[in-house]
C-alpha cells in the first residue's frame, strides 16, 4: 500500500471511492435492476465504514503520525470477484486502510487500531435493540465490519488491536459475535431485553460493560501513565 502524497484530500477522495464500490458490492446484483438498493447501501456505507476509517486516521494524527487513507487493491479485486461470482452472497469488505508512515509505537497500537472499531460496536449494540429491516442490515453491515477490524494480522487494523491488549480483543469478539449471531437470527429488541435479564444476559451485559470502561480508561486519556 503506497501512502498517498496529499493526505487530507487524496484520503477523502479515496475513501469516497471505496464507500462507493462497497455499496456496489453489497447491493450486487439488486441494484441491477433497482438502484434504490444502491442509494440504500450507500446511506449505511457512510456512516458504518465512512466514520470508522476517518478516527483511524484521526487517531494517528492525535498520536503524531504522518498517515493517509489508500486503497487495497487486493481487497478491491477480491470485493469484486466474491460479489460477482457468488451472485452476491459471499463479499468481502476490505478496500482500503489508514496507512501510517515510518510504523506506530507500541504504546500506541491500542488506540489507533480500536479507534474506527468502537464505532461499529455502538452502531451494532444500538441497532440490535431496534425492531426494524433497516436497523437489521445496519447492525449485521456494522459486525462484519467489526469482525474485519478484529483480524489479528497485517495489514488488517486487528493486529494492532491484539499486540495492545489481548483481553480488549477477546472481549471485543465475544460481544461481536453475540450481537451478530442475535441479529442473524431474528431475535427481536424484547427477546434481546429478556436474554439479558437472565444468567447469561448478565454475563454479556457484565463483558459489555467491562469493554466500555476498558474503552473509557484505555483511550479518553483516564488511565494512569
Amino acid at each position: 500500500m503506497k501512502l498517498q502524497q496529499f493526505i487530507h484530500w487524496d484520503s477523502y477522495i479515496l475513501l469516497g471511492i471505496s464507500i462507493l464500490m462497497l455499496s456496489a458490492f453489497v447491493s450486487f446484483p439488486k441494484f441491477l435492476s433497482d438502484p434504490l438498493n444502491l442509494a440504500y447501501y450507500l446511506a449505511l456505507m457512510v456512516p458504518s465504514y465512512g466514520l470508522r476509517e476517518y478516527l483511524h486516521l484521526r487517531a494517528a494524527k492525535k498520536l503524531g503520525h504522518e498517515a493517509s487513507y489508500a486503497l487495497w487493491w487486493p481487497g478491491l479485486i477480491a470485493g469484486a470477484f466474491t460479489a460477482l461470482f457468488s451472485n452476491g452472497l459471499l463479499r468481502f469488505l476490505v478496500p482500503g486502510f489508514v496507512v501510517i508512515k515510518n510504523g506506530i509505537k507500541k504504546d500506541g497500537m491500542l488506540q489507533f487500531g480500536y479507534a474506527g472499531i468502537k464505532a461499529n460496536l455502538a452502531f451494532l449494540i444500538a441497532a440490535s435493540f431496534i425492531d426494524s429491516p433497516i436497523a437489521r442490515d445496519f447492525a449485521i453491515l456494522n459486525a462484519l465490519f467489526s469482525f474485519i477490524s478484529l483480524i489479528p494480522i497485517k495489514p488488517f487494523y486487528g493486529e494492532y488491536i491484539f499486540k495492545g491488549s489481548v483481553p480488549i480483543w477477546l472481549l471485543t469478539f465475544i460481544i461481536t459475535l453475540f450481537f451478530f449471531w442475535a441479529n442473524m437470527a431474528g431475535i427481536t429488541a424484547d427477546q434481546l431485553v429478556q436474554l439479558f435479564t437472565n444468567l447469561s444476559g448478565l454475563f454479556m451485559l457484565a463483558l459489555v460493560l467491562l469493554l466500555m470502561i476498558a474503552m473509557l480508561a484505555g483511550f479518553l486519556g483516564i488511565r494512569k501513565e
